[in-house]
């Protein structure tokens, strides 16, 4: 469901709201960029207008985006690509916001049975803490 109000799940009492990305919101979205990533809004613009991708952002009540996420799917496989929190927000629940609703798009709407995801070092306490996965740690040398 787009565009529900939500509360994020620890310290903050703010509300936040679910919506789609668009194509104008990718040209704003550098500033939640990750240090040391490169350029993310060229992807996302990539993200918005393929058909087997499916991105949101979560926005607080100033209507500011905090957090990004895409769900990617192929047949019955599905991917979550580029989650990122803001880093004034991070820590907040927000994340877990995202990759709740990334799978349950995947899961319920494309009917997705397996679905992968390529963490940064960043990112993997949180898939580490909240999901229970097969998974596969790779590093890069």
């Amino acid at each position: 469901m787009l565009g529900r109000t939500l509360r994020a799940e620890e310290k903050r009492v703010e509300e936040y709201s679910i919506k789609k990305l668009t194509v104008k919101d990718a040209q704003t979205i550098d500033s939640l960029r990750p240090d040391n990533w490169s350029d993310i809004s060229i992807i996302h613009k990539f993200y918005v207008k393929n058909k087997a991708c499916n991105s949101i952002k979560i926005v607080n009540n100033r209507n500011e985006i905090v957090g990004i996420g895409t769900g990617i799917f192929f047949k019955n496989t599905g991917w979550l690509a580029h989650i990122i929190v803001s880093k004034e927000y991070r820590n907040q629940g927000i994340g877990n916001i995202i990759v709740k609703d990334r799978i349950n798009y995947l899961q319920n709407k494309k009917d997705c049975n397996v679905i992968t995801l390529t963490a940064t070092d960043l990112g993997y306490p949180l898939y580490k803490k909240k999901l229970v996965l097969s998974m596969n740690l790779y590093t890069r040398y």
